[in-house]
């Protein structure tokens, strides 16, 4: 070792050698664990956390974050997260966590709705909610693409896809006075419910789906017959008036009911796309189909007030067909006024043998050259409705059917009602045309003579009165006097009877003598010269 003086220097430093680890700390190994079990339980909340879906709804009545459940079956399946209003303002976004398990559930036909107190149609529905609050039901099916986003709906679906039953459509004319809700009906017994019904595209018709329980479902065929079972429906036969009705609530709340009124042709089963029609009424469906129509113009110069589109078309006094179209028709040449009416006539009505549609034509003409005409006639008293009457006249002016236009026109003639019409009206032109105030003057005249003469005549019954009654009053008495006079000198025991029969009877002895002496004489008429012997 060497250095300065007086200092002792080593020669070299020692220097620090590393040591590699040979083993891991345990203090390494406690927060490794905590990192461990917290990825595991994140993992586990991720892959058992249900899917997260938002709701469209027009407003958040009865909805409210963290409060509001989603609910099928009354069973919660997730709740509602937060409420938004959407960025245009026109409704509200509800954003719900749902259980695990209803993903498969989530598809384009399902459906949600918000469940409150409700009345409709005759039924109470969400009355629960007055006490839990309002929750959103849910309706899953599995059929269709999956989403995320549903657009609630705002009434309560009358059918879910958890009923056992099948949906029908019908078509109609007219909603009448039942709504959704309202029930149908088999032999009064209810047995379904009215589930939606919208304006066709064209406004020409109304389509209605109806929904019938099991097993009820299975009873509708092709030939089955729905009808709007509203109200009362009240027809007048030969038997009297007749009063139909489904039941009370029907008259309340409506309702459609469906039967087969032909037990022996039932006809075959149908399908979704089948469409049935609706009639207005039972009556009307009880009625026979036909599907071959024919129609007809008819032109009337008359007024046909009462006249109205669906008014019957009768043939002898059964209906044959209806009447389409009324309208007003100016001849531009003449400046005549008609009145052209378009009738449908269904032939199969008249139960023609081995019927050729195709002859239809044919057999219309050889009537009208047999005399068939149409007329109109009162079809309802009470309400003064028209109808088109079709007969076979006789003695009226040959007619042909006219071929050529838009319809066949088929020759009137003018109705029993317009022929006295036409005779009264004649009648009045001639009273018209008489001189009614010379008539009047004469009338007059004649009338002042009338009352001279009873003036007249009252004097003379005073003088009669005054004068001649009291002498013919005692002319009488005398006269009454005479009469018992001579009863009593012909009574019986008078003596001018008894005289009278003594000469009588003189008179016959003179005559017998008479007698004798005339036929002595005849056979001796010597003895006027000799003498009797």
């Amino acid at each position: 070792m060497s250095g300065g003086p007086g200092l002792d220097v080593p020669d070299a430093v020692p220097q620090a050698a590393p040591r590699n680890p040979t083993s891991l700390s345990l203090i390494w190994f406690i927060p490794l664990m905590a990192v461990l079990i917290g990825a595991w339980i994140a993992f586990q909340a991720i892959s058992e956390r249900g899917p997260t879906i938002t709701i469209s709804f027009k407003s958040a009545e009865g909805i409210e974050a963290g409060k509001t459940k989603v609910a099928y079956k009354d069973l919660q399946i997730g709740s509602v997260t937060s409420v938004v209003l959407a960025d245009d303002l026109s409704h509200v976004v509800a954003t719900a966590e749902l259980v695990p398990g209803v993903e498969d559930y989530l598809t384009e036909n399902t459906r949600f709705w918000v469940v409150r107190p409700q009345i409709s149609a005759g039924r109470i529905t969400g009355l629960g909610t007055l006490i839990s609050g309002a929750f959103i039901a849910i309706d899953p099916v599995a059929d269709g693409e999956s989403r995320d986003h549903f657009v609630g709906l705002e009434t309560p679906p009358v059918v879910t896809t958890a009923e056992e039953g099948s949906l029908f459509t019908l078509r109609a004319q007219s909603l009448g006075s039942f709504d959704v809700g309202a029930p149908v009906y088999y032999r009064e017994i209810p047995v379904g419910e009215v589930a939606r019904y919208e304006m066709a595209p064209s406004g020409d018709f109304l389509t209605i789906q109806v929904f019938v329980q099991s097993p009820h479902d299975q009873r509708i065929r092709s030939n089955t017959r729905f009808w709007n079972a509203s109200g009362l429906d009240v027809s007048v036969n030969a038997e009297g008036v007749s009063v139909r009705t489904a039941s009370v609530v029907s008259m309340l709340i409506g309702g459609v009911a469906f039967e087969n009124h032909d037990a022996s042709d039932l006809g075959e089963e149908v399908d979704a796309s089948h469409v049935f029609t609706l009639y207005p009424n039972r009556r009307e469906s009880e009625q026979p189909i036909y599907t071959i129509k024919r129609r007809y113009l008819l032109h009337f110069d008359n007024s046909v007030q009462g006249l109205t589109p669906g008014a019957p078309v009768v043939f002898r006094g059964i209906r044959i067909g209806r009447v389409l179209e009324v309208t007003l028709e100016l001849d531009p040449t003449h400046y005549e006024v008609r009145v052209p009416v378009v009738i449908e006539i269904e032939p199969e009505r008249l139960h023609i043998p081995d019927f050729d549609p195709a002859g239809t034509l044919g057999r219309v003409e050889r009537l009208v050259a047999n005399g068939m005409r149409a007329q109109l006639g009162r079809g309802n008293l009470l309400t003064g409705g028209l109808q088109v009457e079709l007969d076979l006249h006789e003695g009226v002016d040959p007619a042909s059917l006219v071929l050529g236009g838009r319809y066949p026109e088929l020759p009137t003639i003018p109705a029993p009602l317009e022929e006295i019409t036409a005779s009264v009206s004649g009648v009045l032109a001639k009273i018209d045309r008489m001189p009614l105030d010379r008539i009047g003057q004469d009338l007059q005249g004649a009338m002042a003579e009338l009352r001279t003469m009873l003036t007249r005549v009252n004097e003379l019954t005073s003088e009669f009165n005054t004068e001649t009654l009291p002498s013919l009053n005692n002319t009488l008495g005398s006269v009454d006097q005479t009469v018992s006079s001579l009863d009593r000198l012909l009574a019986e025991d008078a003596p001018l009877p008894i005289e009278l029969r003594k000469a009588l009877e003189d008179v016959g002895d003179a005559a017998r003598s008479v007698r004798v002496l005339a036929d002595y004489l005849e056979q001796h008429p010597e003895a006027l010269i000799r003498g009797k012997r």
